[in-house]
C-alpha cells in the first residue's frame, strides 16, 4: 500500500489526513487551529511561523506512527503574504498574513496610502502580467512597506509563501514555489518571476526560491528513521477545485467563508478578472472576495446581538435560517452584502423594508439571491461570450442551503452541477497524491 500524508494549511485550521492513491481514499481527519495573531498596531496581521512548523510536525507524528509507509508529503496552503527565510530554512521574520491591512495605511508622502504608492510604481502591462493580482496583503506590497520602513531582515534572507518557508524550515532544503502559489509575483506568460513587481518594491535584489511543479519533491523531512519526499505546496483555491473535478471551461462557483468565480482556460487569456496558474499547464481566470459567509455572518450577528447580551445562548441557526429562507416569498427586501471591499464594492445596505417583510426568512432570501445576482455578473464578467460547458456549484454553504441553490440556479441557463464534496482541498491532495503515484 502507497500512502500519502496531505496536509491543508488554512486560515483558520491545519487539517491533515493520509491518502491512498490506489483506492482513492481520505483517512481519518486530525487538525490544529491555526495559530493566533501576535499583539501589534490595528490592521498588522502576523504570525509565527515556528508555530505553524510545531503543529505540521505534530499533525505528521500523530498520522505516521508508521513513517516508512509514506510515499510523500503533498500540501495547499492559504495564498499572498510574506515570510522570510534565512539560507538553511531558518526562519528570519513572522509570516505577514494576507490578512495584513498596513499598506491601506496613509503614506508619509500624503500621496494616498502605502498601496497608491507602490501600485502607482507599476504600470499596466506589469499588472496584466501578474494577472492582476496585486492587492493589500499580498505579497510584493507588504515588501514595499518593510523595505521603505527598512525593517528587512538581510540580505542573504529569501521572501517567500508561508509552506514554502515551513517545508524549507522542516526538510533543511532550498526553497520551491508551485506556480500557483506565486500569486502577484509570477509573469503568466514567461513563467518566471516578474521582476518589475520586485523593483517597485524596493527588493529587486533579493533571491528567489526556485520555481517548481509539484511533481517533484522539493526536499526530503525527517520523520522517525525514515525519509519522506516533501513536494512543493499548492494554492488552496486551485486544490479544492482539483478537489471538485473542475473540467476544462467549466464554469466555477465556490461559496463557502468566501466566494469566487472560476474559469479554466487551456491557454492564458488575460482580461478584467484575475488570471492565476492552474493545474497541467492551464489558466483560472477567477473573481475572488465575493461576498458569502463572512457577509452573511454580518446579518446574523445583527440578529444575535440582543440575546447575547441578555445572557441566552443560540444554537447554530443555520438549520432555521434555511427553513424560513425557503418558505419567504421570491421578490421582498433588497439586499446588497458588499460589507466588505471586494469586486462588488465596499458599501451593503438593506432596502425596500416594509412592516410586514423585515424578517429572517426574507432577509435571508434576498441575501442569497443578491450572492446569486453577483455570481452572474462575475461570470459574464469573466466569459463574456457565455461559453462555459457547465456550471459546477462547490463548497459548504449551497450544500446546507436550499435556497441559495434555488438563487443560483434560476440565474443561469446551463444546468447547475452541485458538489457534495465536503473535504474539497483533500480531495485535491488526493488527486496530486495519485497523479505523482501514477508518474505522468
Amino acid at each position: 500500500m502507497t500512502l500519502f500524508l496531505g496536509v491543508d494549511v488554512g486560515s483558520s485550521s491545519i487539517k491533515a489526513a493520509t491518502l491512498d492513491p490506489e483506492a482513492g481514499t481520505i483517512g481519518p481527519i486530525r487538525s490544529r487551529p491555526f495559530p493566533d495573531p501576535q499583539a501589534g498596531p490595528p490592521l498588522h496581521f502576523e504570525i509565527e511561523p515556528a508555530q505553524v512548523a510545531a503543529r505540521i510536525r505534530e499533525l505528521i507524528d500523530e498520522l505516521l506512527p508508521r513513517p516508512g509507509d509514506c510515499a510523500g508529503l503533498v500540501m495547499c496552503s492559504q495564498m499572498g503574504g510574506l515570510l522570510f527565510i534565512g539560507p538553511n530554512g531558518e526562519f528570519r521574520s513572522p509570516y505577514y498574513s494576507w490578512r495584513d491591512q498596513r499598506v491601506v495605511e496613509p503614506h508619509p508622502s500624503g500621496r494616498g496610502s502605502w498601496y497608491d504608492v507602490y501600485a502607482a510604481r507599476l504600470n499596466d502591462a506589469d499588472f496584466r502580467a501578474v494577472g492582476r493580482e496585486l492587492r493589500p496583503g499580498s505579497t510584493t506590497t507588504l515588501l514595499h512597506w518593510l523595505c521603505e520602513k527598512g525593517q528587512l531582515p538581510g540580505s542573504d534572507a529569501m521572501p517567500v509563501t508561508l509552506t514554502d518557508g515551513v517545508q524549507a524550515h522542516l526538510c533543511g532544503a532550498f526553497p520551491a514555489t508551485d506556480p500557483t502559489l506565486a500569486l502577484g509575483t509570477m509573469n503568466l506568460e514567461s513563467g518566471a518571476w516578474h521582476g518589475p513587481v520586485f523593483e517597485a518594491a524596493g527588493a529587486g535584489a533579493f533571491p528567489h526560491s526556485r520555481l517548481q511543479p509539484f511533481l517533484e519533491p522539493m526536499g526530503r523531512v525527517r520523520v522517525g528513521n525514515a525519509s519522506i519526499p516533501c513536494y512543493p505546496a499548492v494554492g488552496d483555491h486551485q486544490a479544492a477545485l482539483r478537489g471538485v473535478g473542475l473540467e476544462e471551461g467549466e464554469l466555477s462557483i465556490n461559496c463557502s467563508t468566501g466566494s469566487q468565480v472560476s474559469q479554466a482556460t487551456r491557454t492564458l487569456v488575460l482580461g478584467d478578472y484575475q488570471s492565476r496558474p492552474f493545474f497541467g499547464g492551464r489558466s483560472l481566470n477567477t473573481l475572488t472576495h465575493l461576498p458569502a459567509g463572512r457577509s452573511l455572518n454580518v446579518l446574523l450577528d445583527l440578529l444575535l446581538e440582543l440575546p447575547r447580551a441578555l445572557g441566552h445562548e443560540v444554537r447554530d441557526p443555520w438549520d432555521w435560517i434555511a427553513r424560513e429562507s425557503s418558505a419567504a416569498p421570491a421578490e421582498e427586501l433588497d439586499v446588497d452584502l458588499s460589507f466588505f471591499a471586494g469586486p462588488m464594492g465596499d458599501r451593503g445596505r438593506i432596502g425596500n423594508i416594509r412592516t410586514d417583510n423585515l424578517r429572517v426568512g426574507p432577509l435571508f432570501r434576498a441575501a442569497f439571491r443578491n450572492m446569486a445576482e453577483n455570481y452572474a455578473r462575475c461570470a459574464v464578467r469573466i466569459s463574456p461570450a457565455r461559453d462555459w460547458s457547465a456550471v459546477l456549484v462547490s463548497g459548504g454553504l449551497p450544500q446546507k442551503i436550499p435556497a441559495l441553490r434555488e438563487q443560483i440556479a434560476s440565474h443561469f441557463e446551463t444546468a447547475c452541477r452541485f458538489s457534495s464534496e465536503t473535504e474539497e482541498t483533500l480531495a485535491g491532495l488526493l488527486s496530486m497524491a495519485q497523479e505523482i503515484a501514477s508518474g505522468e
